[in-house]
């Protein structure tokens, strides 16, 4: 009989004591929802700014901050509330630790205007050298064509002063043959050069006068149309 009714008084307490616990345990679980609501109104900027060892701290001095207060007779107040801190703190750590290593991973896709600017200046640097590389060909080219071109103008050139020798040679004939006279060798060849060096300066000066004596020229570079006469004085149209 007294073994039954220290069995039954055993079993009471033990009711007594999970009826505490079980109450022990909703008022942690109310604690928890504290600490979880307190934890939400932090500064979004803290996770953004701060090392995850600050982050860390602020926790626990958030979570000490909040009012838990057991009764009395509560048995396991300070070593549950303890075990329970200390597992939500290691779970934030762990959350605040993936947090920063995602942020180092959306770091490493942002765009990277530095290396950007270098690529540019790299393809820059190369469009210059190509750009160089083809002006000397060019050069080289258009001063082997320019050269051929000079060449081609001076043998024209030539060909036009043998002509224009011919002409002058046969108008000074004519105009001997006119005043019924033959001028002499010497006198020939100085109105054949001061015949030249006329049409010579008439292609590159602007006003020239006409020499004395030679105003049969004059007369027959008036029928071309493509001289100026102002008084003794002659140049090439322009345009």
């Amino acid at each position: 009989m007294e073994v039954q009714a220290d069995k039954e008084i055993t079993q009471g307490r033990d009711e007594v004591y999970l009826s505490r616990l079980r109450k022990d345990i909703k008022r942690v679980e109310e604690h928890l929802k504290q600490a979880d609501a307190a934890i939400g109104s932090f500064d979004e900027t803290l996770h953004e700014s701060s090392p995850i060892e600050k982050q860390i701290i602020a926790l626990y001095r958030t979570y000490k901050c909040i009012p838990y207060k057991p009764d009395k007779n509560d048995s396991i107040s300070t070593s549950t509330t303890t075990v329970v801190l200390e597992k939500m703190i290691q779970e934030k750590k762990g959350q605040l630790a993936k947090a920063k290593n995602d942020k180092t991973l959306e770091k490493k896709d942002e765009f990277d205007f530095a290396a950007m600017v270098n690529e540019l200046q790299t393809i820059r640097d190369e469009k210059l050298e190509a750009k160089e590389v083809l002006s000397k060909i060019l050069s080289r080219e258009f001063e082997s064509l320019l050269n051929e071109k000079l060449q081609e103008s001076n043998n024209i050139q030539v060909q036009l002063k043998g002509f224009l020798r011919k002409v002058l040679i046969k108008y000074l004939a004519l105009s001997d043959l006119a005043r019924g006279q033959v001028s002499d060798r010497d006198k020939m060849k100085s109105d054949l050069l001061q015949l030249s060096k006329f049409f010579n300066i008439l292609t590159h000066e602007e006003w020239i006068e006409v020499p004395s004596g030679f105003k049969g020229v004059v007369e027959i570079l008036e029928d071309s149309n493509l001289f100026e006469f102002r008084d003794s004085f002659i140049r090439l149209k322009k345009g």
